[in-house]
């Protein structure tokens, strides 16, 4: 039984730590290349949340991909009336889900690799139509920001989108197909430092050998 709580108490600090850190790192923004628009931000805030699904699955990952964007939420709700924090959560999700399944159906380097790249290809598809069956109609209703606004803004540096068409094809799918696989490098990059942690199950032993 001892051995049981240990290894519930360690589930329960790393996903506390990984759930700060995906907080943490929600609010580190950084621009994208020159060739987008000032308004799209990256970031690596869907690591953590890519690590946890490593580790304890695809539903933890997504558990911590929502308390991250709630937490956002209630911070910047004035400021985008919880439509950023809806669209992020369910494109980061199709990331999670595709890297974290592949992942754990059989645990390999290779496989994560595999699933992050899988996870850039998802979340670039799922920018794309939620950008553009959500995100523009809803700013258009809410903040009254239209979409010949937003294609304005984009034109300062796109000068040939001209179109709402355009602008996902043009500026939302490259920009998320950038920022998958820059989560996909680092990821890469830290494997072998955590694996440690995402094998952690294997440092406790089998609690019916301590009853």
């Amino acid at each position: 039984m001892n051995s049981f709580l240990s290894k519930k108490t360690g589930y329960y600090i790393i996903f506390a730590a990984f759930c700060t850190a995906g907080i943490i790192f929600d609010f580190i923004k950084f621009p994208a290349p020159i060739i987008f628009p000032d308004f799209l931000k990256m970031d690596i805030s869907v690591i953590p949340s890519v690590i946890i699904a490593f580790t304890f699955g695809v539903l933890p990952g997504i558990l911590l991909e929502f308390i991250k964007n709630t937490v956002h939420l209630f911070i910047f709700y004035e400021d985008s009336k919880s439509i950023n924090e809806i669209a992020n959560f369910i494109i980061n999700c199709s990331f999670i889900y595709c890297a974290g399944a592949l992942y754990t159906k059989n645990i390999t380097k290779k496989n994560a690799v595999i699933g992050c790249l899988l996870g850039s290809l998802a979340i670039t598809a799922a920018a794309a139509f939620i950008h553009n069956s959500f995100v523009i109609p809803a700013y258009d209703e809410i903040l009254y920001h239209t979409p010949e606004d937003i294609i304005e803004a984009v034109q300062k540096t796109i000068p040939f989108v001209k179109t709402q068409t355009e602008y996902i094809l043009y500026c939302i799918t490259p920009f998320y197909l950038l920022k998958g696989l820059l989560a996909t490098g680092i990821t890469v990059l830290i494997y072998k430092k955590i694996e440690p942690l995402l094998n952690w199950h294997e440092y406790y032993p089998d609690e019916n050998q301590n009853e």
